[in-house]
């Protein structure tokens, strides 16, 4: 009868254990399942990371059918899925402009994106801890004023994303003005080169040079 006993209460312990693994699967998955992914159970921004990282997580079903999950906040603006793309060219349309060097597009695999300026930073206005820079605001509007709502190029160089998971491009207006290099020009943007996306460095170190003697810009104070 002891031992009757015992037995039942280690099935009922198993079962109560296998209950359990649903919800315990996905609180302990969450802070590594994706890059710069929070699971639904914490209501935090969804990025389409790398897919198929972790069984458990339901938004992969929402990434791979290109429908990623909206918070409580409402959309968040996310990333490139984990898969290169096969063209060196590709037209967009700008939906939104973050800052001086990155903007929103669609579409890429039919979602929206986020693109980041290859070899060239502007001054922060959306930092966590640095707030807004010198010359932040007058970056941010200039790139608007240049690309908002307008179609434009992207090309590619060796590598196509950063460590954040955005997409790195060379920015193209319709009429053939070079975006990246615009901003160093006039003095928005600093030179940035981060190897090995070095295919435009040589133009945009000599139109800095420029702008810095002719103290255009942030250069100017």
């Amino acid at each position: 009868m002891k031992d009757h006993a015992m037995v039942v209460g280690r099935v009922l312990l198993l079962a109560t254990l296998l209950a359990l693994l649903p919800t315990i699967s996905p609180l302990a998955h969450r802070s590594e399942c994706h890059l710069w992914h929070s699971c639904p159970s914490d209501q935090g921004t969804y990025v389409c990371g790398d897919l198929g990282h972790c069984s458990w997580c339901p938004d992969n079903t929402y990434c791979l059918n290109r429908k990623p999950r909206q918070t409580q906040e409402g959309q968040a603006p996310h990333e490139l899925p984990r898969r290169e793309l096969q063209k060196s060219v590709l037209s967009v349309q700008v939906v939104s402009v973050i800052d001086g060097d990155t903007i929103e597009v669609c579409c890429v695999f039919g979602d929206r994106v986020i693109v980041h300026y290859i070899g060239i930073n502007t001054p922060e206005t959306q930092h966590p801890t640095k707030g807004v820079e010198y010359y932040g605001k007058q970056a941010s509007d200039a790139n608007r004023r240049l690309v908002d709502i307008k179609t434009v190029r992207l090309e590619f160089d060796v590598e196509q994303r950063d460590r954040h998971g955005r997409l790195l491009a060379y920015v193209f207006l319709e009429g053939g003005t070079f975006v990246n290099a615009w901003l160093v020009k006039w003095g928005y943007a600093q030179v940035m080169t981060v190897l090995p996306n070095v295919k435009h460095q040589d133009l945009f170190l000599k139109l800095q040079r420029e702008a810095r003697e002719a103290k255009r810009g942030l250069w100017g104070r």
